[in-house]
């Protein structure tokens, strides 16, 4: 008779299952924080202007004031240039191309009061626009160098407005062309072609670095046009320096004057009153735009957003 096999011994746990299991390597430490830190991504000057850029075309505000500055200012230069072709007198008193030269330079320079108001309005709307909805803070925080991001918004609304200007230039040429009186090409009036969209681009980053010291839209506005008005203010000051010497340098006389060469000042300014040369008026109204900018910047770089 069989006896009933011992029941099998337990085999012990086998040595390769008794180890514990080899932790993980961790992974090769990276220096990028997310693949935003990729150079792909990376933050560039290029890029910063090209988000203002961005920004500045697609804002409703900026539109509706470039819309309606360039709409009204050629309305107006068409109706002077209309004036001058209907009216005989200024025929019979002028030569040919004396009338192109005075038709030429009022339509332009006539009306760049009225179109300076437009180019600050909308030189200050390029930076406020973002503290009044409250994405200056996103833009500060995806661009930590503040200089960059300046200079890139700065190089934005100047070729923005640059743009603005010589539109404006050639449509108010189209009417000088259209009205049969033509447009002038001597050279003084060249100097002013070649100066008028610029200067009203300079106008605009004046407007920027109000902008950035204020960060309010109507405040900055209104301030603009205060500092452009400002000469009037120093010409009731009874020092005879004040009034022919330093007067001279304020924004309102530096802006006509970088657009006024000496053949055509007798047509819209006083003979008592003392304006720099040209190209010093034009230099004199490009430091006030540097110094604009340059308060804007020291607020913008010190402030929290």
């Amino acid at each position: 008779m069989n006896t009933p096999s011992a029941a099998a011994a337990p085999q012990p746990f086998s040595s390769s299952a008794s180890q514990p299991a080899p932790a993980s390597q961790p992974a090769p430490a990276s220096h990028r924080l997310s693949r935003f830190a990729d150079p792909a991504y990376r933050v560039t000057f290029w890029r910063s202007f090209l988000s203002s850029w961005y920004k500045i075309t697609h804002t409703g505000s900026i539109r509706w004031v470039t819309v309606c500055g360039v709409v009204v200012t050629v309305l107006f230069a068409a109706i002077i240039t209309f004036s001058f072709a209907t009216l005989d007198e200024m025929g019979a008193i002028l030569s040919p191309s004396k009338l192109q030269i005075t038709t030429s330079y009022v339509a332009l320079v006539g009306m760049m009061g009225l179109a300076m108001l437009f180019f600050l309005a909308f030189g200050a709307l390029s930076v406020t626009n973002e503290y009044s909805v409250g994405t200056m803070r996103i833009t500060a925080l995806a661009d930590a160098s503040r200089i960059r991001e300046f200079l890139g918004r700065g190089l934005a609304i100047w070729l923005y407005a640059l743009v603005v200007g010589i539109v404006v230039l050639l449509a108010t040429l189209l009417c000088l062309a259209l009205f049969g009186v033509g447009f002038s090409t001597s050279g003084p009036m060249l100097s002013v072609y070649l100066l008028y969209a610029p200067v009203l681009a300079c106008s605009s980053l004046l407007a920027m670095g109000v902008g950035y010291a204020l960060r309010s839209s109507a405040g900055a506005i209104v301030l603009t046009v205060a500092v452009m008005l400002l000469g009037d203010l120093v010409r009731l000051i009874p020092v005879k320096f004040v009034q022919e010497q330093l007067v001279q340098f304020m924004p309102h006389a530096a802006f006509p004057a970088a657009l006024t060469p000496e053949e055509t000042r007798h047509i819209v300014m006083d003979a008592t009153d003392q304006y720099l040369p040209q190209w010093a008026g034009f230099l004199v109204f490009l430091a006030w735009t540097i110094g604009a900018c340059a308060i804007g910047f020291a607020k913008y770089r010190k402030s929290d957003v």
